[in-house]
Parts: structure tokens; C-alpha cells; sequence
């Protein structure tokens, strides 16, 4: 049986996959094993990311009330370039732009654990750097993946 998270994850992976990313850019996603350059493959050991890239994050679900089949799918998507080699993060909104084209168009998964309902994003992206003097800096949107069972 799949893990609905999982599963969620790599569908997403798929589909980001699939779009046009400025050069240079990599899809990873939490559950889903990669080489560095983002591409799938169940035999990979060791967990690698190359900047930039696009990042995947699905957190468990947990029930919309007692004994409902609704399940919410926490879900965090993120860009991340590296500060030194895009100080003016023109680099970052490229990649943002192509995440956000997805995200605005109505993105539809094909899952068998679970039965997909909607992607419901409800407030703006964020951005922040991160780690040693700053060096990461990222664009992420946090949304809410729903399902039933």
C-alpha cells in the first residue's frame, strides 16, 4: 500500500519536473528519492541538493473532524538559490515564477491512497535567506493538500 504522503510528494515531483526551469535548476521532494540533479531513482543512498532548486515538503495528514474521511495534507513549497552566486535574487524569481505558474494553475494529482480534492493555498508566499551570513535564500508557499479517503 502507498504512503499517502509519499505519494502526494512524488506526484508533485513529477509534475514540477515536467515544467520549463531556468538552467541549472533541480525538483527534490521529501519521500522521494533522487540523484543530485533531481531525478528519480529508488537505488539512491545519499541525500544531495545542488542550488538552486525547487523544494517539496509534505507533513502527514490528520482528519478534518472525528471519524471524517476529509484528510488535509500539510504542504510547503519552496525555491532556494545560494546568496553569493545571485545577490539579486534575479535567479530566485525566475525559479519562483515557474513555481507560482503552477500553483495558479489549478494543479490536479492522480493518486491511488487517497482521493485528491484541491491544492487550497491561503496566504502569500514568503521569502527569507537562511544558514551561515545568510547564504540561502528562499520563496516558499504553504498550502494545505485535500483529500479523502
Amino acid at each position: 500500500m502507498a504512503i499517502p504522503a509519499i505519494e502526494i510528494a512524488t506526484a508533485i515531483h513529477t509534475a514540477l519536473r515536467a515544467l520549463t526551469w531556468p538552467d541549472g535548476w533541480s525538483v527534490y521532494a521529501r519521500g522521494v528519492k533522487t540523484l543530485a540533479d533531481g531525478t528519480p531513482d529508488d537505488t539512491a543512498i545519499e541525500l544531495q541538493r545542488v542550488y538552486p532548486f525547487a523544494q517539496i515538503e509534505v507533513a502527514e495528514r490528520v482528519p478534518n473532524g472525528h471519524a471524517s474521511i476529509l484528510r488535509a495534507f500539510g504542504l510547503t513549497l519552496r525555491v532556494v538559490t545560494d546568496f553569493p552566486s545571485d545577490q539579486f535574487q534575479t535567479n530566485l524569481y525566475a525559479g519562483a515564477d515557474v513555481m507560482a505558474g503552477w500553483i495558479c494553475g489549478n494543479p490536479q494529482l492522480s493518486l491511488s491512497a487517497v482521493v485528491f480534492s484541491a491544492i487550497y493555498f491561503d496566504q502569500q508566499p514568503a521569502a527569507a535567506n537562511f544558514g551561515d551570513d545568510a547564504f540561502g535564500q528562499y520563496i516558499e508557499w504553504t498550502a494545505l493538500v485535500h483529500t479523502r479517503t
